[in-house]
C-alpha cells in the first residue's frame, strides 16, 4: 500500500483552525439550535455522499432490521440526524454534565447484581461497547459511578493538532485514552494497576486483529483484544452501550451483566468463543436501537468488502 503523503504545516493548521472554529460555534449555540443546525449539515451530507448513504441503507437491509427498502432509507436518515447529534453532544457534554449533576442525565438499566458489581462494590472491568447511542458520554458515565480509572483506546487523526484537540474535549473525570499502536501494553499494565480498560469493539478487525463471528446473522471480523485480555487477566467483560433518550442530554445507561469464562486451555478456540459472546450481546442492544448504531461501517465479509457500487 502507498503511504499518505505527510501534510504540510499550512494545510495541518488551516484544517486545525477549521474544526476549533467548528467546535467553538456549536459550544456558542443554544443545545436545540445546535441540533438543528447539525440535522441541516447531516441532511446535506446524506444527499451528496451517496458512498455512505447508500452503504447505510446496503447493510441495514443485509443485517433485516428493516421490512424494505423504504423502511431501511427512513432508518438511515434517522441514523445520520443521530450521529450529528452525537457530535454536538460530544462538543457540548462539559456544558450539561458534570460530577454533581451526572445522576440527573444518566440513567442505569442493569440488574441489581450488575448495579453491585459496577457502582455498589466496585472492581474492575473490561468494557465492551459500540458506536452506538453515545460512546462518549458512556466513559464519563462509567468513571463517575464507579470512581475506578478508566483508560480506552483511541485511533491516531491523520491530523495529529485535531487528534489532540478532539481529545482533549472527550476526556473527562479519571477517563485517559492511549494510542492503537502499543495498546495492548498500556491496557495490560492498566489492568495490573487495578484500573478498568473500554474498548470499541462493533468494527471490522484485520486478520492479525479479531477472528471470524456471525453478527446479525452474516461472518464478520470482530476485535478479539477483549476476550485476549480477559484470557490474561481473569477481569469480566462487560458489554454495555449509552444511548440517546431525548435532546435534552438524557441518556440511558444499558449494561450487561459480566462475563465470566472459564478457559478450556485452548486459547484460540477460548478466544474465539469470548468474542462471539460479547459479538451476540453488542448485536441484542444494537437491535434495541439501530437508528442509534453505525451502519456506515463495512463490518461485514460479505458485503461491500470492495468499493461501494452506486
Amino acid at each position: 500500500m502507498k503511504k499518505k503523503k505527510k501534510k504540510g504545516i499550512i494545510v495541518t493548521n488551516l484544517e486545525y483552525f477549521a474544526v476549533l472554529f467548528t467546535i467553538r460555534f456549536i459550544q456558542a449555540l443554544p443545545l436545540k439550535t445546535a441540533f438543528s443546525f447539525s440535522r441541516l449539515v447531516m441532511k446535506i451530507l446524506y444527499r451528496f455522499d451517496t458512498l455512505h448513504s447508500i452503504r447505510t441503507v446496503q447493510h441495514i437491509m443485509h443485517a433485516g432490521v428493516a421490512n424494505n427498502r423504504e423502511d431501511a432509507k427512513k432508518l438511515a436518515m434517522e441514523n445520520y440526524f443521530h450521529f450529528g447529534k452525537v457530535l454536538v453532544e460530544i462538543f457540548k457534554m462539559h456544558q450539561f454534565i458534570n460530577r454533581e449533576n451526572f445522576r440527573d442525565h444518566i440513567k442505569l438499566n442493569c440488574s441489581p447484581e450488575t448495579y453491585d458489581y459496577l457502582v455498589g462494590h466496585p472492581k474492575q472491568v473490561i468494557l465492551v461497547t459500540a458506536h452506538c447511542g453515545n460512546w462518549e458520554v458512556a466513559g464519563m458515565c462509567y468513571t463517575l459511578l464507579s470512581h475506578i480509572p478508566l483508560l480506552s483506546v483511541k485511533r491516531p487523526f491523520y491530523n495529529k493538532k485535531i487528534g489532540d484537540l478532539v481529545f482533549r474535549e472527550r476526556e473527562s473525570y479519571l477517563h485517559s485514552g492511549c494510542e492503537k499502536k502499543g495498546a495492548i501494553k498500556a491496557m495490560l499494565g492498566a489492568l495490573k494497576r487495578g484500573e478498568s480498560i473500554a474498548i470499541v469493539a462493533d468494527q471490522h478487525a484485520s486478520t492479525s486483529e479479531g477472528v471470524e463471528s456471525v453478527f446479525f446473522g452474516h461472518p464478520a471480523r470482530t476485535h478479539a483484544s477483549p476476550a485476549r485480555l480477559h484470557l490474561k487477566s481473569g477481569v469480566p467483560i462487560v458489554v454495555s452501550i449509552t444511548r440517546r433518550v431525548d435532546d435534552n442530554f438524557h441518556f440511558e445507561y444499558v449494561i450487561k451483566d459480566p462475563i465470566f469464562f472459564k478457559p478450556t486451555g485452548n486459547r484460540d478456540e477460548d478466544t474465539k468463543e469470548i468474542t462471539q459472546i460479547y459479538t451476540t450481546q453488542l448485536q441484542e442492544l444494537i437491535s434495541q436501537y439501530p437508528e442509534q448504531w453505525l451502519w456506515a461501517h463495512r463490518r461485514w465479509l460479505d458485503i461491500n468488502r470492495t468499493k461501494n457500487k452506486r
